[in-house]
This record gives C-alpha cells, structure tokens and sequence, in this order.
C-alpha cells in the first residue's frame, strides 16, 4: 500500500484506534469514538489528570482547542452519512475511519455534532494497515491500552463551579429527585416541595397516566423553565401500562403492544418535541419487554425501536432505555442488534431486583459504558417467582446504595443522582424522598 501523507494529528489518531484495538472486525453500533479521542490525547503527552480536565470541560460545553481541534480532524478523515447523503473524507482519496450517529456537517458549521460519547468510529482496513505501520516507531503506545476512557474528573477549581452554574450546568453527582416520586400534579406544587427539600436537580415527566399529567398542560415546558429547575431529562410512559403484576407490565409496556405501536410512536415523537421545548437532550423511557432472539417478534420489536431512535436522532436527542425487565447480557446483545448510538441506558439498580433480574453492581459494571442516567431507588428481591419484589426507602433494601455510588464512580459516571420513589401516599413519598437525601449526603460524604 502507497503510504498517505498524513498531519500529526491524524497520526495520533489513527494509532489511537489501533491501540484500542478499533479495527474493521468491531461492531460499530458500540465503538465509543471518546476512546479514540482519550488515546490520542494521552499520546500528544498529555496526563491523565490533564486529559480528564480536557473531557470534563468537553462535557460541559466548555470550548477547548485541544479536543476541538482533535475531533474536527477525526470527522474530516470519517466516512459517515448526513442527511442521508455519505460523507467522504478527503485524507489522499483514502477512507480510514469509518463512523456512525450525529457526525454533524463538515461543511455547515451551524449544524453542531453529538458529543463523542454519542458517537461510534472504528478503523477501515486500510486505516489499520496505516496504524498499524505507525505504531512500530511508537511501541510504547501499546502500554496505554489498559486506560479507561475518562476516569473521575478532578475536583473543580472556583471557576470552574462559577462556571457551572452561570451555565446552569449540574453538578457532578449532584442529588436530585424524579418529579414523579413527589406525586405532583403541577409545577407550582413540584416547586415548593423541591424547596421544602432544599433540592433543584430533576428528572421531569414529560406528561403522562402514571408519572403526571401537568395541570400545566401545554404549557408545562413554560412554567417549568420559569421555575428555575436544574433539568436532567425527561421521562416517557405510555397510556395503558398496567404495572398491578410483572405480568401485565409485559402485556402492555412500551413498545411491546403489536397493535400500539404505531400509537406509540407518534406519543413517543410527542414526547421528543417536549423534551425540545425544555430545553433538553435526554429522555427515558420503559421500552417494554425485549423478546427473546429466537421470538418471531424480536425483529418487529426491534425495528420500531430503530424508528424511535431515528425520531430521537432527528432531534438531537439521546433515549435513554430503562432497567429492569432485561439482564445486562441481554441488553447488550440488544444494544448490538439495534445499531444505533443514541439509545443508551437509564440505569435503575432496583428495578433489577423488583423483576428479579440480575445483580445490581455486577450488571452496572457490565453496562456502564452505555449508562446515561441512573435512578437512585432500592428494593428487596420477591419471594415468589413471577412476583413483584419489594420497594424500600433508600437503604433499606439489599442494592447498597454506598457501594451502588462508588461504583458509579469507577465507571465514570458524573450525572445526577435522582432518587424515585413509587408510593401512592404523596406525604409518604415525601418523607421517603428526604430520607433518601440524607442517606445519599452521607454516602457523598464518604465516598467523594
């Protein structure tokens, strides 16, 4: 093969991939491109400390020359498509990479790329065979392929926080609680008891039976925008789930229902707009049941999903699928299946045990690389098979939310810690959920 005349930085990149060995063989649809980024930066000479510094700032929307100049060099050498058209780059007439999700336009700079969290990127064979060159004069690369992507941040400085906050930025790990675990039934009523519990970070119901219909109506995203509410995501449920039993859950949840789901794809896209409207990028949802591979459904059931995360992608927005009904290998396997990088996982350790899944922590450790939110809750496992388990106040079940916290960390993770709590009784919810403040402040406290 001729060899390509490449800049620095398309060097750095190329061996980057190679070393995490993002060649042509893995699968696209869960090749996280902030592998290849983190790499790179490690190899321009930068430490761990620095290249966590430069992510951080990437994820709160900070500008730095740095990795801006290092992902705009990776979209230009990235065949990818846009607006349905393919987008060749132009590295000596050769495709290296090869990528999939928001890529963006090259040559419209108002239209802004996912952050690569959110995207995928592997190498072609022929960018393997370039790499693959390169990395012999750089041996000592290869000893970085151990490295996770992005370790915890460190601790902010000053500006840093006043930063975050004239941006309205969340806190790393900040507590936060779902408006729904507060029986609310308008955003006035979720203001004054966020103030009573001295807390501004939420998870928000986008409008529905079981999380809450909104006196607001309509207006809703208005009111909750005046109200001053540090906004994670959205939450979607369907009409007509039923969750009396884990039975009827699985009759009639999300896009499970054959006969619904065109119905459910127009709430779904509802629900995007909303999320829009907010002002936010995230929404969750309860996909319904994932069938089995060898089910004559598993494929219908998976392409609705692909159209909802096309809804999703169109609007520049991530759906984040919630836990519980599906063990993690399951997930994952589904997760390859569908192909589409956008969806990623809203992570609920008790869940796993009310439908008597898998083990929390282990599962979290599996999946971690795909979690984009989490809901902080707690259960015990049911006693009876093809029963519920049983929901607890925070620390009273069996996730171990000191343990659930630090393992959040490890993976990474720097979102919010929202707590639900699903009890009928709004002055039971509300003492279950300031309990639960408390017991997170003391795990912060001993785990930060």
């Amino acid at each position: 093969m001729a060899d390509v005349l490449l800049s620095e930085d398309q060097k750095l990149l190329l061996m980057a991939a190679a070393v995490g060995q993002l060649g042509p063989d893995r699968d696209l649809s869960i090749v996280g491109t902030n592998r290849i980024l983190w790499l790179a930066l490690r190899f321009s000479g930068l430490s761990k400390e620095e290249a966590s510094a430069v992510f951080t700032r990437s994820h709160q929307k900070v500008s730095d020359p740095t990795f801006d100049k290092l992902f705009n060099t990776l979209r230009l050498m990235t065949r990818f498509k846009y607006g349905g058209v393919d987008h060749i780059p132009k590295t000596s007439g050769i495709v290296l990479f090869e990528g999939h999700g928001n890529w963006g336009d090259p040559d419209d700079k108002n239209v802004i790329p996912a952050h690569p969290d959110f995207t995928s990127c592997r190498l072609t064979s022929a960018g393997l065979a370039n790499a693959e060159k390169l990395i012999e004069n750089h041996p000592e690369y290869r000893d970085y392929a151990h490295e996770v992507v992005r370790p915890s941040p460190p601790k902010p400085t000053i500006t840093d926080w006043i930063q975050m906050h004239l941006s309205n930025s969340i806190d790393p790990l900040a507590i936060g609680v779902c408006s729904w675990a507060l029986n609310v039934k308008s955003v006035k009523e979720l203001r004054q008891l966020c103030n009573q519990l001295k807390v501004n970070v939420i998870q928000i119901a986008c409008g529905d039976p079981f999380h809450a219909a909104w006196d607001e109506g309509d207006k809703m995203p208005e009111a909750a925008l005046a109200a001053g509410f540090q906004m994670s995501c959205t939450m979607l449920g369907f009409p007509g789930e039923d969750y009396t039993t884990p039975q009827t859950i699985h009759a009639t949840g999300g896009f499970g229902p054959k006969h619904l789901r065109q119905e459910r794809l127009d709430r779904f896209a509802w629900a995007l707009d909303r999320t829009k409207k907010l002002g936010l990028t995230d929404m969750m949802f309860h996909a319904g049941f994932v069938p089995e591979k060898t089910d004559a459904d598993y494929q219908p059931f998976l392409a609705t999903l692909r159209k909802a995360a096309d809804l999703a992608q169109e609007r520049g927005i991530i759906c984040a699928l919630e836990t519980g009904q599906e063990s993690s290998d399951q997930l994952l396997a589904f997760a390859a299946d569908l192909q589409r990088p956008n969806v990623r996982i809203n992570f609920d350790p008790a869940n796993l045990l009310l439908y008597d899944k898998d083990e929390p922590l282990p599962a979290l450790k599996k999946i971690g690389h795909l979690v984009q939110s989490v809901h902080v809750k707690d259960a015990i496992r049911p006693t009876k098979p093809g029963d519920w388990g049983t929901e607890m106040p925070l620390g009273e079940g069996t996730v171990g939310m000191k343990a659930f916290v630090k393992t959040l960390k490890e993976i990474g993770y720097t979102g919010p810690l929202c707590i639900e709590r699903c009890v009928s009784d709004q002055a039971q919810a509300i003492r279950d959920v300031e309990h639960g403040i408390r017991v997170l402040q003391e795990v912060l406290e001993d785990v930060m």
